[in-house]
């Protein structure tokens, strides 16, 4: 489904806090839920690949690696899920609570604001994953800063306008479907 197909339903109210919680709960629930579901055949796969050009004890390791879902496929599912919404407007979450990202004029959002504001939520996990690829603390601090921000812009949606930190910087609302 396209993100104009999902505009189409959009009634004019915006939504506050309450449901986009809601929504954020589903997403987390759906994204753990596949997690453990895929992590050990991630794993498995991972391991299978690179067996013949690892020591013993790297495959020791890999096998270790292989029983957490949540270090071989989080990083790799949360980024694509929540993809969806710069691309079709909505996380599965939002679609469930009935809810759709348009413009704050109340028409549809660019591909490139919806782009943007799923870069500006990810900001912290992106940060996360470059802090534990690298090891450099120095994306560990920015980490931190970002969660802190995204935190504290997210109680901006109780306000009149029912935007966010991240929806006031993109033009973008958050509004409930018909």
């Amino acid at each position: 489904m396209d993100h104009a197909a999902a505009y189409s339903g959009k009634s004019t109210q915006r939504a506050d806090m309450k449901p986009r919680t809601a929504a954020a709960l589903v997403d987390v629930i759906i994204i753990f839920g596949l997690a453990f579901l895929l992590g050990p055949l991630v794993g498995f796969w991972i391991s299978y690949l690179t067996e013949p050009m690892l020591t013993y004890g790297e495959r020791e390791a890999l096998a270790e690696l292989s029983l957490w879902p949540m270090q071989t496929t989080l990083p790799l599912l949360f980024p694509l899920y929540f993809f969806t919404e710069a691309l079709w407007g909505a996380t599965p979450g939002k679609r469930l609570v009935g809810l759709v990202v348009a413009h704050q004029d109340g028409g549809p959002a660019a591909p490139a604001q919806l782009t943007s504001r799923f870069l500006l939520k990810s900001m912290a996990f992106l940060l996360a994953l470059a802090s534990s690829w690298t090891g450099w603390s120095m994306f560990s601090l920015m980490e931190m800063l970002a969660a802190m921000i995204l935190l504290m812009g997210f109680p901006l949606s109780l306000g009149v306008d029912r935007q966010a930190l991240h929806d006031r910087l993109t033009h973008t609302a958050v509004y409930f479907t018909e």
